[in-house]
Formats: structure tokens, sequence, C-alpha cells
């Protein structure tokens, strides 16, 4: 199962940060679920494979490129996109989400995912929390293996000079 929280602006409530939960199985084109909170309130939603294919057909894109875009628009970090913004390029996808929270969508595809209030929000706060520290200990541990490989590297190359 793979997954991935990132942190959304809705563009009617650009003051309030959101974090969306995706998980998938195989790829977003087999179905997906996502969670979606504002830190005191969360929901849920699901798309089955079905509802993918039926929606890129009404699209009239192919079903690859369709899962492509899902991918692009649910998984990519806002790091990433602000980047973007600071090189002069236009930001691919917005996030809407109805007055009731029961319908989200995204503004390049139009897509249109039905969520209905989590059982458990706070439970899935915590998850939610939980999986973004994993995924924070997992990447410094990382930078910190490569920053150990570039002293190293670097120790190398000023050997070599030297020699």
């Amino acid at each position: 199962m793979s997954g991935i929280v990132r942190q959304i602006t809705i563009v009617t409530h650009p003051d309030n940060p959101y974090f969306l939960r995706v998980d998938w199985a195989e790829d977003l084109g087999a179905g997906f679920t996502l969670a979606l909170t504002d830190g005191s309130s969360a929901w849920i939603g699901e798309v089955s494979e079905d509802e993918v294919t039926k929606e890129a057909n009404e699209l009239g894109v192919t079903r690859e490129n369709y899962v492509q875009e899902l991918h692009q628009a649910l998984t990519r970090s806002e790091e990433g996109r602000e980047g973007e913004r600071r090189e002069g390029h236009k930001e691919m996808y917005s996030f809407h989400l109805t007055p009731d929270h029961c319908h989200f969508s995204y503004q390049k595809i139009s897509n249109d995912i039905l969520l209905h209030p989590a059982p458990d929000h706070v439970g899935l706060n915590r998850e939610m929390i939980g999986q973004s520290l994993k995924r924070s200990t997992v990447l410094e541990s990382e930078n910190c293996q490569l920053l150990k490989e570039n002293r190293r590297l670097k120790q190398q190359h000023q050997q070599i000079l030297t020699k």
C-alpha cells in the first residue's frame, strides 16, 4: 500500500491549511482513498477503479494520462509548487471544497470526489500526523546519509587534487 500526506490550500479558505492523505494499492488507477483534515474536522472519500475509468472516458483522455494527472494533482508537494511559482511557472492545480464539505475537487482536469465526515476525526488526524512525522524521520535519515556521502566525495576530490 502506498500513500502520501501533503498540505494543500483550498481556494475558498486560503488562510487555513488543509492536509490531504491519499492511499492506493497498485496505482491511483486501481482506485484510491483520501482523507482531508483542517486539524479540527476530517472527511474521507473513496474512488473506485471504475470511477477512474469513467472519468477518463468522460474527459476524452486515455486512462493512463488521466491516472498520471491524478497522481500529479493529488501527490505533488506544495514545496515543489512554491518553487515553480518563484520561477514564474503557472500553478497547475487548485483545490476546491464545497461549503458542506461533501465534494472535494481540483481544477485542471475536472474531478469531483464525494466526501463524508470521518467517524473518528481525532484518530484520523493523529494517524496523519504520525505518518507525516514518520516520513520526516525517513527524509532526515536520507539527508544525513547524503551529507556523509557528500563529505566523503569532497575528501576524495581533495585527495585527487593534491596528488
